[in-house]
């Protein structure tokens, strides 16, 4: 959870839910994709944002709900497991 909304690691693609206040629940939204071969192994809350890890394959990603982008964490940071 970071700010007021859940966020899933299914395979390659990173999900949103709607705001955990609303009214009533819906369906995850697609939000992010990281990339064809890779798999989402963690996501966890970093500093207002969503670290994402796909184990030994990929840099350590980082969603940002305000710039709706991912990025890298740091060049050749790789990790399977994350703690926010």
């Amino acid at each position: 959870v970071v700010g007021n909304v859940v966020y899933v690691g299914i395979g390659r693609y990173l999900y949103r839910s709607v705001a955990l206040n609303a009214g009533a629940w819906g369906s995850l939204t697609q939000i992010a994709d990281v990339g064809a071969g890779q798999s989402i192994t963690d996501v966890a809350a970093y500093a207002g944002k969503v670290a994402v890890c796909c184990g030994s394959t990929k840099d350590i990603q980082v969603w940002d709900p305000g710039a709706g982008a991912l990025s890298s964490f740091s060049a050749g940071e790789r990790g399977t497991v994350a703690i926010g």
